[in-house]
């Protein structure tokens, strides 16, 4: 029986579905080789993923035009998390149907690994799970997840989206950036002539 919901990374995440790729009649994940269906004109080589099998599935269209973060989870264990604009899309169009075209130099690679993954891990009798976080706010959360899950078949951690301020080219300094008691100096200005630094240097001197 699947959750409704379940909380990562202290974000709530509503389930999608279990990920089911297409069996023949027998009950067999019909194993795909799209590689094989590529013209190839200019002789492209495979990309480092891009060899299958791999394996076909979709999730239900009523996800369609839904943006934010999801999570697959591997037996209720995070493995996998990633932000989208159309989560049906991402992967009823990518993750679940690897076009001949990603398994070459240039085209989609992730989309063809995490394919493969998850076509492994069903095959050995492992349940994959999608679960969604609606937000517009994907990039900060997305690398928050991936940094506090450390979903391993994520390859890297993603940078949340840096805020600056016009006009700033360095951090600003301020007192909590000097220990207690001490005050930020003021920057010095030159003297404006050679009277002007005779009258400093012997006011300092007495």
């Amino acid at each position: 029986e699947l959750a409704m919901s379940r909380t990562f990374a202290d974000f709530e995440f509503r389930i999608v579905c279990a990920i089911q790729p297409e069996r023949d009649t027998a009950g067999q994940i019909l194993e795909d080789y799209p590689e094989l269906r590529f013209d190839n004109p200019r002789n492209l080589s495979l990309n480092k993923y891009g060899r299958g099998p791999f394996c076909r599935f979709r999730i239900p269209s009523e996800w369609s035009g839904r943006s934010g973060v999801y999570i697959l989870t591997r037996n209720g264990v995070p493995v996998y998390a990633g932000k989208c604009d159309d989560l049906a899309v991402r992967f009823n169009m990518g993750y679940g149907q690897i076009s001949p075209r990603n398994c070459y130099q240039g085209g989609q690679e992730t989309n063809c690994r995490i394919n493969a993954e998850i076509l492994r891990a069903v095959q050995s009798g492992a349940r994959i799970e999608l679960f969604f976080h609606s937000t517009s706010n994907s990039a900060e959360i997305e690398a928050a997840v991936i940094s506090r899950l450390q979903t391993p078949w994520n390859r890297q951690i993603p940078s949340p989206p840096s805020i600056s301020r016009p006009g700033l080219s360095s951090p600003v300094r301020s007192s909590a950036d000097t220990p207690v008691g001490r005050e930020i100096p003021a920057p010095s200005m030159p003297p404006a002539s050679f009277e002007d630094f005779w009258r400093m240097l012997t006011t300092a001197v007495w």
